[in-house]
């Protein structure tokens, strides 16, 4: 008897040593204004814990769109387990989060429920008893979700957000930014003899994005631009160009930067290339990701359809001074601006100006004819100093400017203020060793 006894003690101990008898308290779901509120970090289980078990949680966030009024919401995966006895290899139980009713950010549903075995209510730490939808007729008693030999519990708790937070802008340089182009000139762009002054723009392939960051959204941040053009170098840029312009393909709108939504100006042609007018280019916003698939921000890029797929290529850009307006928008509809100025400066190589590279030149000026400012371009074959002059119409000098100058191409910014506002056509003229050359150089009024 005694020995039956004995072991009937054991088992019993055996039994509860197995127990972890502790009560949960889940946490309520929640509406947060944004993702750096600190009830992400506080608003956790509660416990029932007489016997001071090593009672230990990990929780995990997914975050995925909500239609409004709430624009996110936050899956909170909490894992609620006794640290002494917990097995990451054995199941948990999982407890339902009751959805009382359908309007999801609703504060009648955030109260978290209450796991115990208290299945009466009304008693200290008595477990939840209601519908675990708002269908349900028949309310459940959470006390059957307790198990004193549970491994684990698994709960999903629900963090709607209403993000008031701008995005941020990573690169927007407030100084401008000048790309200078060496490329020569492609005929086939920015060749509209509807252009002023019936000028051949030179291009270049310039590398214009921006990437910004949102603390709720990430990386995932939309982006959309406004373009401005100076496309007649008169230090106005009157033509606007965005990624969801609609118009024909290869087709801008010259001089519609200061009209309602940008929709007047007049129609010209910036590709001219010898293709089916459907495979022209159409100025768009390419999206570009790094090798681990996060977003390396958004791009200027031309874009044509093949086969109903969309394909992009670098842009190429008119020289003269412009500007870009960047828009980024988080996934709440948050807005935010950035402005970057640049100038793309032209070069054009020598070989295609000279017929003889062996002898000094004056390279066309860019622009020609010009408003604001104009780069005045010529060539040495070897070291030396060199004079530049420029006369008006009746002979007069106006400008000068002499330098000793390295072998190859070089390029001088002349102002219209350096001319006192003149306009008309000018001689520009250019002296080096005992060799004189001139161009024309036209300036506008």
């Amino acid at each position: 008897m005694r020995t039956r006894l004995f072991l009937f003690a054991l088992c019993f101990a055996a039994s509860l040593s197995a127990q972890s008898v502790y009560y949960i308290k889940f946490p309520n779901d929640t509406l947060i204004q944004q993702c750096s509120d600190p009830t992400l970090a506080t608003n956790g289980p509660l416990f029932y814990n007489p016997d001071g078990l090593p009672l230990a949680t990990k929780s995990e966030l997914i975050n995925w769109l909500l239609p409004a009024p709430a624009c996110f919401v936050f899956d909170r995966n909490w894992t609620v387990y006794n640290a002494a006895t917990y097995d990451s290899t054995k199941p948990c139980v999982s407890v339902p989060n009751p959805r009382l009713v359908p309007f999801a950010i609703d504060p009648v549903n955030f109260p978290g429920p209450l796991v115990s075995p208290i299945a009466d209510p009304g008693l200290p730490w008595s477990a939840t008893e209601s519908p675990l939808f708002w269908t349900d007729t028949v309310p459940t008693k959470f006390s059957t979700f307790w198990d004193p030999t549970a491994n684990c519990y698994l709960y999903v708790q629900k963090l709607y957000g209403n993000d008031t937070i701008l995005p941020n802008f990573l690169n927007c340089p407030a100084a401008p930014i000048t790309f200078t182009d060496s490329t020569g000139n492609d005929p086939d762009f920015w060749n509209d003899p509807a252009f002023p002054g019936n000028v051949d723009l030179p291009e270049f392939p310039a590398n214009i994005f921006v990437q910004g960051y949102d603390s709720c959204s990430g990386a995932s941040v939309g982006y959309d631009y406004h373009l401005f053009l100076d496309l007649d170098q008169d230090g106005v840029q009157e033509t606007e160009l965005s990624a969801s312009t609609g118009l024909p393909a290869g087709m801008i709108r010259f001089g519609n930067a200061d009209t309602p939504n940008f929709s007047g100006g007049e129609l010209r042609a910036f590709d001219l290339r010898p293709v089916a007018p459907a495979s022209r280019y159409h100025f768009g916003l390419q999206y570009r990701f790094d090798s681990s698939g996060v977003s390396a921000g958004g791009y200027v890029s031309w874009w044509y359809l093949q086969g109903g797929v969309p394909h992009f290529v670098p842009v190429q850009l008119p020289a003269g001074g412009h500007r870009i307006e960047w828009f980024a928008e988080d996934a709440c509809g948050n807005k935010t601006s950035c402005t970057q100025e640049f100038t793309v400066s032209s070069i054009v190589p020598v070989s295609e100006t000279l017929v003889d590279p062996a002898i000094p030149g004056l390279l066309p000026n860019m622009p020609n004819p010009f408003r604001e400012q104009t780069l005045l371009r010529f060539y040495l074959p070897a070291p030396g100093p060199a004079t530049l002059r420029l006369a008006d119409a009746a002979g007069r000098i106006v400008w000068t400017q002499s330098g000793y100058f390295s072998a190859g191409t070089h390029a001088i910014l002349l102002g219209g203020a350096e001319l006192a506002d003149a306009a008309g056509v000018f001689s520009l003229w250019m002296e080096t060793g005992g060799v004189r050359v001139a161009r024309q150089v036209i300036r506008l009024p």
